[in-house]
């Protein structure tokens, strides 16, 4: 008795091996060419996925690049998806302390890869939750200056 494969099952094939499912219209009842359309439309949202990241980084990239003069006394906030310290939050004003001649690279934390070597060359100061003035060095391609 020959066992024929459930529409599920055939479903699951086709899901698993979307990358490499190419289809002949002519082979395929109703349901099967509903399931290609949707696999179609999956794999054109996974490319648009793709692109959008590509954008969104691209975008990322050109603020990160895109320096600015920063002052004593400035108040300043981290660019749109640029911050990668912990203390001052985005939306949340800090204000320039100093702005250093020559850059500190941190080397002692390699744990938090995200700074690691990375420039500080500016020194900013924040009210942290309990509304204590905190200090931090940072990287000042990373912040950008605001207005009140």
């Amino acid at each position: 008795m020959l066992h024929k494969e459930s529409s599920s099952s055939k479903f699951l094939t086709l899901f698993k091996n979307k990358k490499n499912f190419e289809h002949n219209e002519s082979n395929l009842d109703e349901n099967d060419l509903l399931k290609s359309i949707w696999l179609k439309k999956l794999q054109e949202s996974d490319t648009s996925k793709i692109a959008s990241k590509t954008d969104l980084l691209q975008k990322r990239y050109n603020s990160f690049i895109n320096t600015n003069h920063f002052e004593t006394g400035m108040l300043v906030s981290w660019k749109a998806g640029l911050r990668n310290q912990s203390g001052l939050r985005y939306n949340q004003l800090g204000i320039v302390l100093e702005k250093l001649t020559i850059p500190i690279f941190d080397t002692t934390n390699v744990r938090r890869a995200s700074d690691f070597k990375e420039p500080f060359d500016i020194i900013i100061a924040f009210l942290d939750e309990d509304n204590n003035f905190t200090t931090f060095f940072a990287n000042s391609r990373r912040l950008q200056p605001c207005s009140e």
